[in-house]
């Protein structure tokens, strides 16, 4: 409905038009793989490649570079008569996003693979459109699209999908050589954006959506050119691959810093077609693995989920782990002892990050898959989310972290608010991070703000939490904030929250501490989440609040203890 389609423009909302959008894609996977297991419901591909093929465009409302409603030929400059080439506006019908990209590709898919089964015009309409909405617009002579030189999963996404609709569509190797080679540009420029650790900033979701298209694509490209180019044969690809399992925090949930999801279930395709490219790779425990029709809009996904798990690889419970990743400057460690499973994360960084939060200094801590100190990852995405307004949103400022609050100061966004000094010492027993996160907070007065995590791994496992500050003139009020999802009491520098297995306690060494209660939306289609902020505040003008062993009054040093108990 055009009603749907101008939301965007008008409110910010894009739920309405995607459910509808994304509803063509789930109808095409579930009768394309009816089509694939016993050959029935051609009819209903025929008739639902025909609506994908009716879209106005295959671009989201929410991509469109001039807004959706805007008719893009009044927005051309007049023609100068100099001769030069300029780039020109795109209209919506050709605009490239990840999820045009992908609509080629799956329709060139489909296509090929149905064929037989599927009436001439049909085939013939969605490779028409294919070749005018992507493929053409994307080897004109214009301005390269934003994305072929992002560092994060756009790249991967558009590029990856663009190469795969050009193989199947793309029968001479010299017609097909262009648009590949500027398509592994692209898959460069993806790559470059992960460290040689091969984090992924933006979460497991995140490198699942993007790193997965490269994976789909770098298959076919070396199936293409009969192994002449295999882009696997590259260790920092190899250092990216082994990501997914290092960021399984217990169980299902998962390191959520930036946008991720707090929960996220693997792919199938993904983790199985990598185990067989390097043996290092652990597929996780079917307990997180997402269901094989699971993934409902994205048939590359769930076709190749279907036809790489492999039954016979064996499967084991997550191992423990201590990792240091100096690039993305994150620390993970997962210990199990006694029965009972703790783990542990937190971050470094900058404020100017993929799907970035102000979060300097942010961590989770989980004991037996209950995370009683988390990080919230993404909410619900509109024109807001990704505006001006950003970083006055719970989950995306760091008033919605487990980080201080200097002076009623929050963190501010850039790269200038960067974590300095930052250090991991793993021990046997014990895992501490370490940085000083001041530049985050300008204006506070602050010298330096280094925060001290201490993870004990043992049968009771505990996380101490420790803040110096150091102010340029006199100690000004510094507030402990800590995120949970459990319901907390609280008296004077105590408090015990209960979860369905163990309950917590977390001691401060000063100060008082406060709750409130709050709420967040993270999917149009669910409740809102729950969300308990716990504040310790210390005043500068109660007696014992200044502390440290600075005495000219400049220093406060204030710790939190967090232990677990059996209830």
């Amino acid at each position: 409905k055009y009603s749907y389609f101008k939301l965007f423009d008008e409110t910010g909302d894009r739920t309405e038009f995607q459910r509808i959008y994304m509803e063509h894609r789930e109808m095409l996977i579930a009768f394309a793989m009816a089509c694939l297991i016993d050959g029935t419901h051609a009819a209903d591909l025929e008739d639902i490649i025909w609506a994908i093929c009716d879209e106005y465009s295959w671009c989201l409302t929410a991509h469109f570079q001039y807004g959706g409603t805007k008719v893009v030929e009044t927005l051309n400059d007049p023609p100068r008569g100099d001769g030069k080439m300029r780039p020109y506006y795109r209209k919506q019908e050709t605009m490239i996003d990840l999820c045009a990209a992908a609509t080629a590709s799956i329709l060139a898919e489909v296509t090929a693979m149905f064929e037989d089964k599927l009436a001439p015009i049909v085939v013939y309409r969605a490779r028409t459109l294919i070749r005018e909405r992507v493929l053409e617009p994307f080897m004109q002579i214009n301005t390269p699209f934003f994305w072929e030189t992002a560092e994060f999963n756009w790249s991967a996404v558009c590029a990856g999908n663009i190469g795969i609709a050009a193989i199947y569509m793309i029968d001479d190797s010299r017609m097909l050589a262009p648009i590949l080679s500027r398509v592994t540009d692209a898959m460069d420029c993806f790559l470059t954006g992960f460290g040689e650790d091969g984090v992924c900033q933006e979460g497991l979701g995140y490198w699942d959506y993007g790193f997965g298209n490269f994976i789909y694509f770098a298959d076919l490209l070396r199936r293409r050119t009969d192994g002449a180019i295999d882009l696997f044969e590259n260790d920092h690809v190899r250092n990216v691959a082994l990501f997914e399992q290092r960021s399984f925090l217990n169980g299902v949930n998962t390191i959520s810093f930036s946008d991720c999801a707090p929960q996220v279930q693997y792919e199938y395709a993904i983790a199985y077609y990598l185990k067989k490219q390097y043996p290092e790779v652990e597929i996780p425990p079917l307990a997180c693995a997402k269901p094989m029709m699971g993934n409902t809009e994205y048939w590359t996904t769930v076709v190749r989920s279907f036809l790489w798990s492999d039954p016979e690889e064996p499967i084991r419970p997550f191992s423990d782990q201590d990792l240091y990743l100096p690039d993305a400057q994150w620390v993970i460690s997962r210990k199990t002892m006694g029965g009972h499973t703790a783990a542990f994360a937190a971050k470094g960084g900058h404020n100017d990050e993929p799907h970035n939060h102000n979060d300097l200094g942010s961590f989770l801590f989980d004991v037996d898959e209950e995370v009683f100190l988390c990080d919230l990852g993404g909410g619900l995405y509109t024109k807001q989310y990704f505006g001006d307004e950003r970083y006055q949103m719970l989950v995306n400022g760091s008033q919605g972290h487990s980080v201080p609050i200097v002076d009623g100061i929050f963190q501010k966004e850039g790269r200038q608010s960067c974590a300095e000094k930052v250090d991991a010492v793993i021990g046997e027993d014990a895992v501490t991070f370490s940085a000083d996160i001041a530049k985050a907070y300008p204006g506070s007065g602050l010298k330096s703000l280094l925060r001290k995590l201490t993870f004990a791994k043992k049968e009771n496992p505990s996380l101490l939490i420790q803040d110096t500050a150091v102010f340029a003139d006199a100690v000004r009020p510094l507030t402990e904030r800590l995120i949970t999802k459990f319901p907390v009491t609280v008296e004077k520098n105590q408090a015990v929250s209960r979860g369905n297995k163990r309950e917590r306690v977390l001691t401060g060494s000063k100060g008082t501490f406060f709750v409130s209660q709050t709420s967040y939306k993270r999917k149009a289609d669910e409740p809102d989440v729950e969300v308990y902020l716990l504040d310790l505040i210390l005043n500068p003008n109660e007696p014992g609040q200044t502390g440290g062993d600075d005495t000219d009054g400049r220093t406060r040093e204030v710790s939190i203890c967090a232990s677990y108990r059996q209830r």
